[in-house]
């Protein structure tokens, strides 16, 4: 049904899409994904499937941002550059892969941590966005979200790097 592009299934389809990006975003493309395969009891994504999902998010076009070749899209009324929180998991079923972390989301854990701390070393600022977002240790992918979120912090102007190579709070 999936597959199918009838009017109704397509209607179905793209609610679920519409819902998806609601509830839990911003999330990213390839999380979106598989939230809806898993809705329909379908484990892999094919070529086809691909090109079905890239057909009917051209038709919604929510608001979304790339970066490092990763689309996130964002809930309706939610700008990227004002996104104020992070979400932590409670659980593994809830815990995100690295690559699914907005770099806004880490930036807003980034800015949360140097709130209280004023200035961290890279290292050690990393460590505590990863312990921050609960994850239990890092990995290179982890890594690179979390990279990607401090630049993110810095140019949405809630840090800057010092001469000392410290991340501080603006």
């Amino acid at each position: 049904m999936i597959e199918s592009t009838s009017p109704e299934s397509t209607e179905i389809i793209l609610g679920q899409i519409r819902k998806v990006i609601q509830e839990e975003g911003p999330i990213s493309r390839s999380l979106l994904t598989k939230r809806i395969l898993q809705a329909w009891g379908i484990t892999r994504l094919g070529a086809r499937l691909d090109q079905r999902f890239t057909e009917l998010l051209m038709k919604i076009q929510p608001e979304h941002t790339e970066v490092n070749g990763m689309t996130f899209f964002w809930p309706e009324g939610i700008k990227p550059y004002e996104y104020g929180i992070y979400r932590v998991a409670t659980d593994d079923a809830q815990r995100r892969m690295a690559e699914d972390l907005p770099p806004e989301e880490v930036a807003v854990a980034v800015k949360s941590i140097l709130s209280s701390q004023i200035s961290l070393p890279y290292d050690e600022l990393t460590k505590q966005v990863v312990k921050a977002l609960g994850y239990a240790r890092s990995g290179s992918a982890l890594e690179k979200s979390i990279k990607s979120g401090i630049q993110r912090a810095i140019e949405l102007g809630f840090a800057y790097e010092d001469e000392n190579q410290r991340v501080v709070v603006k």
